[in-house]
C-alpha cells in the first residue's frame, strides 16, 4: 500500500521503481491499480487518487469500499516517498518467495505423477524456473539509452586502444585477427579430431585464469589428462614420458610438485563429467558465475553434449545448443568458447582449405557465433598423397612434381593454420603457428598472414 501511495502523491516516484510490473504484487486490487497507473503515467496523463476511482468504479475487488475512500487510505498510508525504491525491492523480493513456493509444489506435484515426463525434463523445468527467479532479481536494467550505450562503446574502445580491453588468450598469431576475448561473445573452434583445438582452447583457458575465472566443462577428457597438457606445455615435460614407466627422473618429480603448488594460484575450474545436456552446462556455468564469478566458459565439445529430447533430430539439437551458449554469454556477459568437429568431407578433400560449411551444424553455428575458427594441419591432410608416376609421364616432369610435394610436405612440417572464416564487427583471415603436439606447444611462425 506505502508505494502505491507514493506514486499517487507524486506521480515522479514511479520513474524510480522501473523493476516493478503488476505481476510483483500479491493482491489482485493492488496488481490492478499499478496497471492503470502505468497506462495513465505512460500516456503522460496524471494518475492520482481521482483519475483511478474513477477507472475502479464498479472493480468487484473493493467489495464495499468505494473507490475514492481506498484512494485515500493508500495515500494516507505512507511514511515517506524517499523509501520507494526499498519498498518496490522488498515487493519483488516476496514475489520471488511465492514463486519459488509455487515452483517447489509444482515440482513435486510432477515427481510424483508418473505420466511419462522424463525425470530430467521435472529437474530441468525446476532449475530453469529457479535460475529464471535469481536473474530476475529485482535490480535490472532491461533498457538504456542510446546515450548510456554509446558513453559504454565509447569505454569499451579506448580501453582497447589501451590494450586493456577484453581477455588476453595468449595464441599470439591469432591476436592479429582477434586481439582479445570479450564478454557476452560467443567463439566456435572446429577441427577434425587430433589436429589441436582442445590444445589451444585449454592454453587460452590457462592464460585467461591468471587473472579471471574460468570454467572448462571437458566433455570429452578427465581433468587429470588436462592437468598434464598444461605440464607438457609449462615444463617441457613428453606427455608420453608422462605415462611410460620409468619416463621420469627425480628432477622431473621436484618440478611437476613445485608446479602443482603453483598451480593453486590459477583461478581455473574443471568439469569433466560426461554426457552433461546442455541444461546442466547452463547450470554448473550460472552456480559457478554466481559464487566465483565467470569470465570464460569453455565447452569441450559441442558434439559431445547430451541430447535432453531423444526424439529430436540431431542438427535441431545443434541448434538449439549453440543458441542456448549464445544466450549463456549475454547473461552471464562471459566470454563463451565451444568446440566442434568438422565433417568427414574434409578428409576426403585432395586440396583446399575448410570452410564453415565443414562444421557439422554450420548454419546453426553461422547464424549465432560471433566468431568461427577452423584449425587445419595440412600436414595430416597429405599424408598418404605422395603423388604416383602417370602412364607416359617423362621421368624428369615426374620428379618436378615429386620435388614440389616434398617442399610442400616439408613447409607444412608442425604448421597449425587457423582460419577466421567470421568475424562479426571484425576481418576476416588466415594465420599460422609453429605446434608441437607432444610438448602441447604453439608457437609463432614466419609466415604471411593471408586475407
Amino acid at each position: 500500500m506505502a508505494l502505491l501511495g507514493a506514486i499517487l502523491l507524486n506521480n515522479a516516484v514511479f520513474e524510480r521503481v522501473g523493476i516493478l510490473s503488476p505481476d510483483h504484487f500479491s493482491l489482485r486490487l493492488h496488481a490492478t491499480i499499478f496497471g492503470l497507473m502505468q497506462q495513465l503515467i505512460g500516456a503522460g496523463r496524471a494518475a492520482d487518487p481521482i483519475t483511478l476511482a474513477a477507472r475502479l468504479a464498479g472493480n468487484p475487488d473493493l467489495g464495499e469500499t468505494r473507490p475514492a475512500a481506498y484512494m485515500m487510505q493508500l495515500a494516507a498510508s505512507v511514511s515517506s516517498a524517499a523509501n520507494a525504491v526499498d519498498y518496490a525491492c522488498t515487493i519483488v523480493e516476496l514475489w520471488q518467495r511465492r514463486q519459488v513456493i509455487l515452483g517447489a509444489d509444482d515440482v513435486a506435484a510432477a515427481a510424483r505423477l508418473d505420466d511419462g515426463e522424463p525425470v530430467e525434463s521435472v529437474i530441468r523445468r525446476h532449475a530453469d524456473h529457479l535460475d529464471a527467479l535469481l536473474i530476475h532479481s529485482g535490480h535490472g536494467r532491461p533498457m538504456r539509452s542510446l546515450a548510456e550505450a554509446a558513453q559504454e562503446w565509447q569505454a569499451e574502445v579506448q580501453a582497447a586502444q589501451r590494450g586493456i580491453g577484453g581477455l588476453r588468450h595468449g595464441i599470439e598469431p591469432l591476436e592479429t585477427l582477434i586481439p582479445s576475448l570479450r564478454g557476452g561473445k560467443l567463439i566456435v573452434l572446429g577441427a577434425r579430431p587430433g589436429v589441436g583445438k582442445t590444445m589451444v582452447a585449454w592454453q587460452m583457458a590457462s592464460l585467461v585464469s591468471t587473472g579471471a575465472p574460468v570454467l572448462f566443462m571437458s566433455l570429452e577428457m578427465p581433468a587429470a589428462e588436462l592437468v598434464g597438457r598444461m605440464a607438457a606445455s609449462d615444463l617441457g615435460i613428453d606427455q608420453h614420458d608422462q605415462q611410460r614407466v620409468g619416463g621420469l627422473h627425480q628432477l622431473h618429480w621436484d618440478r611437476i610438485v613445485e608446479y602443482s603448488a603453483r598451480l593453486t594460484a590459477k583461478r581455473l575450474m574443471i568439469d569433466d563429467r560426461p554426457s552433461l545436456t546442455m541444461a546442466q552446462i547452463s547450470v554448473a556455468a550460472r552456480r559457478h558465475a554466481r559464487t566465483h564469478g565467470l569470465a570464460l566458459l569453455v565447452v569441450d565439445y559441442l558434439g559431445r553434449i547430451a541430447s535432453s529430447d531423444r526424439g529430436a533430430r540431431r542438427h535441431e539439437e545443434l541448434g538449439r545448443n549453440v543458441q542456448a551458449l549464445k544466450t549463456l554469454a549475454r547473461e552471464l556477459n562471459c566470454c563463451v568458447l565451444v568446440l566442434a568437429q568438422l565433417n568427414r568431407d574434409i578428409d576426403r578433400r585432395e586440396a583446399g582449405c575448410p570452410t564453415l560449411s565443414d562444421l557439422a551444424g554450420s548454419s546453426e553455428i553461422e547464424a549465432e557465433a560471433d566468431a568461427v575458427i577452423i584449425l587445419d594441419r595440412p600436414e595430416m591432410r597429405m599424408s598418404g598423397t605422395e603423388p604416383e608416376r602417370k602412364a607416359h609421364e617423362p621421368e624428369s616432369a615426374y620428379a618436378d612434381r615429386l620435388a614440389r610435394w616434398a617442399q610442400q610436405r616439408k613447409d607444412a612440417e608442425g604448421r597449425l593454420d587457423m582460419h577466421l572464416v567470421k568475424h562479426r564487427g571484425g576481418r576476416i583471415g588466415m594465420v599460422s603457428a609453429q605446434v608441437d603436439l607432444a610438448a602441447q606447444r604453439i608457437e609463432a611462425r614466419q609466415s604471411e598472414m593471408v586475407f
